[in-house]
Parts: structure tokens; sequence; C-alpha cells
């Protein structure tokens, strides 16, 4: 059903929605076996508040008969694009409580390297901004006692390596994913739900061009939606999915060596799962990994400009001696 402009504007305004508390309880409910027009009625007022509205107008969507896919389209700008895919990809695949259940283990992962990004960019800035206030402090005391503002040289670019190491830690923050192992991480990520959404659609019954679709739009990677159309060619024309596939940049050899053993045993959806399961490991193991550099480098940089400061002061006062 339609919605009016104005609750589009309204829904295309709204900042990205956590469905953390939601997928959850959702699949409990759908696991027990209730429909899920009802089990987002029952959920509407057990969630979080801002994910009210979300839920209730799901819930009224789907009990008119409209498609989980269709509900999700006015609430696209709220959602993180892999997971409107993957719920779409639940929905055609009839797994929507696996794919609940993949998509709760994304988002806790996501949030544990948020909080450990927080965490680890915390203590540097802090100290950062520590010092500027001492440096001001320095400069307010000599200016009441009727001295020099400060030592020889004293002056705002002795704030400039904290302003340096903030900037850098808030970029670092807004730009996290674009860092050189965390982008590692994530392709990681992207190959795990490629992965299990192929399984978990073929498993279903869905047709091989139907599967690939679905599984690169959840994954979200660039390079892989770029070479559906070619992929979807390929299979139309009976290639197997190791051939199909060989070209995809990304997917490195031990995905490749699982499409091939699934193939050759007739256990491909399984395969594909274990195969899944692993690159989530790694992408976590990576991501941690990754994060762990960022915090060092970031105490160092914090570090070496209180260490910086503290020599320019005593050579300036050095200076300062010298010269009476």
């Amino acid at each position: 059903m339609k919605r009016d402009a104005d609750g589009w504007k309204q829904n295309r305004s709204l900042r990205r929605l956590d469905l953390l508390p939601l997928v959850h309880p959702l699949r409990l409910y759908l696991d027990a076996g209730m429909g899920l027009p009802e089990a987002l009625r029952r959920l509407t007022t057990r969630i979080p508040s801002p994910l009210q509205p979300f839920v209730q107008a799901l819930a009224e969507e789907t009990a008119r008969g409209e498609s989980l896919a269709d509900a999700l389209k006015p609430w696209k700008g709220s959602l993180s694009p892999e997971v409107a895919a993957l719920l779409v990809a639940g929905e055609v695949a009839g797994s929507l409580p696996e794919i609940l259940k993949r998509i709760e283990i994304h988002l806790q992962a996501e949030a544990r390297s948020r909080k450990h990004l927080i965490s680890v960019l915390t203590w540097p800035v802090l100290q950062a901004l520590l010092a500027m206030g001492l440096l001001l402090l320095v400069g307010l005391i000599q200016s009441m006692l009727g001295g020099a503002r400060g030592p020889i040289g004293f002056g705002w670019s002795s704030f400039l390596p904290f302003f340096l190491v903030v900037g850098l830690a808030l970029a670092t923050a807004w730009n996290y994913r674009r860092l050189p192992g965390i982008a590692n991480a994530l392709v990681y990520m992207a190959r795990a739900r490629l992965g299990g959404v192929l399984g978990l659609a073929l498993d279903s019954g869905l047709t091989p061009r139907k599967a690939i679709d679905l599984a690169a739009t959840a994954s979200d990677h660039t390079p892989w939606n770029s070479a559906l159309p070619e992929a979807r060619k390929r299979l139309r024309d009976g290639a197997a999915w190791r051939e199909v596939l060989t070209d995809w940049p990304d997917l490195g050899a031990d995905f490749l060596v699982a499409l091939e053993n699934g193939e050759i045993t007739g256990q491909l959806p399984e395969c594909l799962a274990r195969q899944a399961t692993i690159d989530r490991g790694e992408g976590e193991q990576l991501m941690a990994h990754s994060l762990q550099v960022v915090a060092s480098l970031a105490w160092l940089l914090s570090a070496g400009a209180i260490v910086f400061t503290i020599i320019r002061f005593y050579m300036s006062y050095i200076s300062l001696f010298a010269a009476n």
C-alpha cells in the first residue's frame, strides 16, 4: 500500500535504526510458529520507543497482505543496506528466522566494533584535551603574574599537535570502515553474508539466478553486485558455480574451494554455511586486531605530542634563562 508523501519524508528523515533489540524476540516468535504480522504487532509495545513506529508500520502493512520487501521500502533510508537486503532474502527464501539469527550476529559484531573503537580513541583524545587545558592554564598564570604570555615560542602553534590528535581521532571514528585492516575485515563479513544467504536460498529451492541475486544484494559489496548480470547469464547457460564466480573479486580461494566441494558432494548449502561461519570468524578477528593497531597508533601520537610539547617548553625556558 502506498504511503502518503508526508509519511515518506518523515521516514526518510529518520536516522539509522538500531534493530538489535528487535531481531532476537522476533526470531523467537517466528520459531514458535507465530505469523509475521502477529509477531510484529505483539512486539510494538515491547521494544524501545525509537523502533515502535517502524515495527507498527511493518505490522500494519504485512497484515494487509503486503510483502516484507514492500513494507520496508519507505524505511530504506533508516536501515543499513545489508540488513534490509537480508530481511528481503529471508522472506523470499522462506528462511526468515535463520536470517534474523544472522542479522543478530551481524549487528552484535558491529556494536562490539563501535564500542571498541570508542574505547580505544577515548583515552588519547582525553590526553590531548587535558594537555590543551594545561597549556591554557600556563598561559593564564603567566599573564596574571604580569610576565610574558608564555615561554619563548608559546602561542597557538603549541596547540597544533593536540588539535591534530583530536582531528585524526574524529576522522578515524567517522571513516573507520575505510582503514586498510578494517576494510579487509568488512570484506570477510560481506563474504559471510554472500555465502550464508546463497546457501539458504539454494536450500530453499530457489533457482540459481534468484539465489545469486539475493546473496549479492545481501552482501552489500559493490563489485559483486556489478558482476551480477554476467553471473546470471552464465548460470542460465548451465555453468558450474565455481566457473561462474571464479572471476569475482575478493571471494578468496577458500570460498571457491567450498563451492567446488559443495557441487562435487551435492552438499552445496552445507559447504557454504560452513565457509560463511569461517569467514565471519576471521572477519571479526581481523577487525579486533585492526582496532588494536588503531588504538596503539592513537596512543603513540598523543603521547608523542605531549613529549614534544614538554621538550619544547624545556628548550624555551633554557633559551629564556640563557638570554637573561
